[in-house]
């Protein structure tokens, strides 16, 4: 009898279906956390990271798994953009907010002395998209006087604000202390993030030499956040220094960007080689053609980032 029900329960799991062995081993649906930034700090801890590489994966990772739970809204998008923005994985990195205008805007600089070099204020680590705070300091007086005598009191009380800087300043736009060799007809550049939607205004680059003709594009990221469809283009002769291109107006929404240069003649821009996972994608492509659109396949490095930079109002 025993050998009969064996058989039995033997006979029922031959004849089950593929699919409901399956659901009864389904893992249960996750809970979407409350606070998300709270929730990748347990995930990824930025202080254990043992590389900026690393801690990107982490938060790849973990973008995934709210993704496939259903708990990815385009405000958890923007935590974990700026998350992969930051100096988790960079021991002597720190924030800097350097001066712009009436404002400030925040970058990554690779350690203090960077930072103050380029006329920027230290303000710990974390993520780029830490805003930069502009302190205001506002001073009233009042007085009182009292019919029984002859004296009058004032006192005066001082407040202190916080508000947040104006820059809508996205890409490489501190000049980086090296000059790149630039070959002519080589379109080349890098991503950004733009992490809050508006108006794309100037398109730029920091030359290091002036002489040569450049033209920059801005191209979107496809699914596979390769750049994808030209947004908008400008050519202008490159002096020293920044050189800030006017372009039709293009609204922008937070999210992956691709930024772009080809030279007429050899050219030489502000470069950095100090962080092994900057992207790099190229193409050949003469001088003074139409830019690519869709930008299509490219070859592809690491290790190298340009004074391109974008401007958003």
């Amino acid at each position: 009898m025993r050998v009969s029900r064996r058989l039995l329960v033997l006979a029922l799991l031959l004849v089950l279906p593929a699919g409901a062995m399956a659901r009864r081993n389904k893992p249960e649906p996750i809970v979407c956390p409350d606070d998300v930034t709270v929730a990748l700090a347990a995930a990824c801890p930025c202080d254990a990271a043992e590389n900026h590489g690393q801690y990107v994966r982490c938060v790849a990772r973990f973008k995934n798994m709210l993704r496939k739970g259903g708990c990815l809204t385009d405000a958890e998008r923007g935590v974990l953009r700026c998350a992969a923005r930051s100096t988790c994985g960079r021991p002597e990195a720190v924030l800097c907010c350097v001066p712009y205008r009436a404002g400030a805007y925040a970058r990554i600089a690779r350690d203090e002395g960077r930072c103050v070099a380029a006329r920027g204020n230290v303000v710990g680590t974390g993520s780029v998209c830490r805003a930069c705070l502009v302190t205001t300091t506002s001073t009233s007086t009042s007085s009182s006087s009292s019919s029984t005598s002859s004296s009058s009191t004032s006192s005066t009380s001082t407040s202190t604000s916080s508000t947040v800087a104006v820059g809508g300043v996205y890409g490489n736009p501190v000049e980086f202390p090296a000059a790149s060799a630039h070959a002519p007809d080589f379109l080349v550049g890098g991503p950004l993030m733009v992490t809050d939607a508006g108006m794309l205004t100037h398109l730029a680059v920091i030359a290091k030499a002036g002489g040569p003709n450049v033209t920059i594009g801005l191209y979107s990221s496809n699914a596979m956040g390769e750049p994808n469809g030209l947004i908008a283009s400008a050519t202008t002769t490159l002096g020293v220094g920044p050189m800030e291109i006017p372009v039709t107006p293009v609204a922008l929404a937070a999210g992956k960007y691709w930024l772009f240069g080809v030279f007429d003649t050899d050219a030489s821009i502000g470069i950095e080689d100090g962080d092994p996972t900057a992207a790099v994608r190229y193409v050949s492509r003469p001088f003074g053609s139409s830019l690519p659109d869709p930008f299509g396949p490219a070859s592809a490095y690491s290790g190298q980032r340009f004074n391109y930079y974008i401007r958003v109002e």
